[in-house]
């Protein structure tokens, strides 16, 4: 009897202890193959699309989803879920109500599959992840430094009949200019029919980059035409400068020398015009070369300091007939004829266009070189006290007296007067005067540079920058939408090839087109702000950050 009542027992105990096991079985789910916070999307049978977010999916599921139908306004409904035994349950949730379904959710990271409904009408959501695009890094450039490394590389533009091309003078104090000038004159002697001289220039350039038009600053070394060399402070300092915000720049050498004659202004013009002919035909080479280096043609800019300036200034703006008499040469002079500005240094044709030329405490023989129709922006520095090259009106090297400048000089226009000629024609000057700075502002003592070479190399660049990105990136795009507006369509267009990077808050976009630089977007009519924000490069690698406010309209 004790013996039955024990196996009774047993197996009343064996039961319980099943039925408990049964009653506290843990749900079994495994949703690790869905991804949150992005979005997935299906076909509905109506042709409708839907667009699916999971925000959380574990014991809990939440999410947002909306339906598409090719409008620009759509509804956001928040839908729900929990995992029941083997299966998931989900409520979407729409104005007229709630949409339950019970069915089987699974996940690969990619695809969602929903299998819900009976056997007999079984239904099925194919949700499917969308795929990211890479976001484009963009380098910052132009008006901030975006390398580290630069390269200099010397090469060769051209060769021509001169004195010499290089002359470099560590003492370059302005009271050191009358034995400088006494030496030169010596020198000269010895060359008097001049040799063919190879003309050089360093290329600086930023290491690392990958964009293949660039913009261009050549630059013009000073030394009152006697003196100097591509390799100086200055033009170091200003090579690594803009290489390290993306420019290229050509710092050149040019053909120096002219014999210091009383009365024989005719030698300082001809050495002048072989100054510029030479920068003409550095330019006109490296246009030639624009692939090879990765220049844009169409931003060229041109600058110097002091000699340079005035070799900068008359590349730009003098015209043929505008030239020197004298470039035709005297034969009782034994004279040679210069031929045309394009017609030394090489045999190249290329065209260009300079479209910005900085002067820094440089002069214009004649500031009627600058006509109605030239209107290039130019940047102008001086110290207002410079006693080598004038400010205003008047002979160069009044440190040494006018007596002995005027024996082989004119009087020049200096930066106020060019500023001033330049707004009386309506043109684009801007001038940066330093106050109580006599010649080369830049240097300190020893030649060392001083704080005016920041203020000098900080209103070039915004001064360049400014021209290049006036032809810079636009977004197109309606900024009012109502219910009645289909899907909203925004684009961006500029120079070359534009690469973009879209966000859009209060929104989502549906559709990109011509290589991601036309998108459609889709509003959520219960957001608090609606925005799309362009991020664009174009082919020179000038990034363009853009931003529009979207306004929904509750008219019908």
């Amino acid at each position: 009897m004790k013996k039955i009542h024990f196996t009774v027992l047993y197996a009343g105990l064996v039961v319980l202890l099943f039925f408990i096991a049964c009653k506290c079985k843990k749900l079994q789910y495994d949703y690790t193959g869905i991804v949150l916070y992005e979005y997935y999307s299906t076909s509905l049978p109506g042709g409708e699309t839907m667009y699916l977010v999971f925000h959380r999916a574990d014991s809990v599921i939440s999410g947002e989803y909306f339906i598409y139908k090719g409008e620009a306004i759509v509804e956001r409904h928040p839908f729900t879920g929990r995992p029941v035994k083997d299966k998931t349950i989900l409520h979407f949730t729409e104005t007229q109500g709630v949409l339950k379904t019970k069915g089987i959710l699974t996940g690969n990271l990619d695809t969602v599959y929903y299998h819900f409904g009976s056997k007999k009408d079984p239904s099925k959501f194919v949700l499917v992840r969308e795929k990211h695009k890479s976001i484009r890094v963009h380098k910052p450039r132009y008006n901030e430094v975006g390398f580290r490394k630069v390269g200099v590389q010397e090469i060769t533009y051209g060769k021509a009949k001169g004195y010499y091309t290089s002359k470099p003078v560590d003492d370059i104090e302005p009271e050191s200019y009358p034995s400088i000038v006494l030496d030169v004159g010596k020198n000269l002697v010895k060359n008097f029919l001049m040799t063919e001289l190879p003309l050089t220039l360093d290329l600086y350039r930023p290491v690392g980059d990958t964009i293949k038009k660039r913009p261009l600053l050549v630059m013009i070394h000073g030394g009152a035409f006697i003196i100097g060399d591509k390799n100086t402070t200055t033009m170091r300092e200003t090579g690594h400068y803009f290489a390290r915000r993306g420019y290229l720049v050509a710092s050149i050498n040019y053909r120096m020398g002219y014999m210091f004659v009383p009365g024989g202004y005719m030698y300082l013009e001809r050495c002048m015009y072989r100054a510029i002919q030479d920068a003409r035909a550095a330019i006109r080479f490296l246009v030639n070369n624009a692939e090879k280096y990765r220049i844009d043609p169409e931003y060229i800019f041109i600058g110097g300091n002091s000699a340079g300036g005035f070799i900068a200034l008359k590349t730009a703006f003098m015209e043929q007939n505008e030239v020197f008499q004298s470039v035709s040469g005297n034969r009782l002079y034994l004279q040679e004829d210069l031929g045309c500005l394009d017609c030394s240094g090489n045999s190249l044709k290329d065209k260009f266009r300079i479209r910005g030329v900085v002067n820094m405490w440089g002069a214009l023989t004649d500031t009627t070189l600058i006509s109605k129709k030239e209107n290039i922006p130019v940047l102008l520095f001086h110290g207002d006290a410079d006693a080598i090259v004038p400010a205003g009106h008047q002979y160069p090297f009044a440190n040494v007296g006018t007596e002995f400048s005027s024996f082989f000089s004119k009087k020049v226009y200096g930066s106020v007067s060019i500023h001033e000629h330049m707004q009386r024609l309506g043109h684009d000057s801007r001038l940066v005067l330093f106050p109580g700075a006599d010649h080369d502002p830049q240097c300190g003592p020893g030649n060392t540079l001083n704080e005016n070479m920041n203020v000098i190399l900080d209103n070039m660049c915004g001064f360049m920058f400014e021209i290049i990105s006036a032809d810079s990136t636009v977004m197109r795009g309606k900024t009012v939408y109502s219910s009645q507006d289909k899907i909203a369509l925004f684009e961006v267009t500029g120079k070359g090839n534009i690469r973009a990077n879209w966000e859009v808050e209060g929104g989502k976009i549906i559709k990109t087109y011509n290589k991601n630089n036309r998108i459609g977007v889709v509003w959520f009519a219960n957001a608090p702000v609606h925005k799309v924000i362009c991020s664009a490069s174009n082919e020179n690698g000038l990034v363009s950050r853009m931003e529009k406010t979207i306004i929904l309209s509750s008219e019908q």
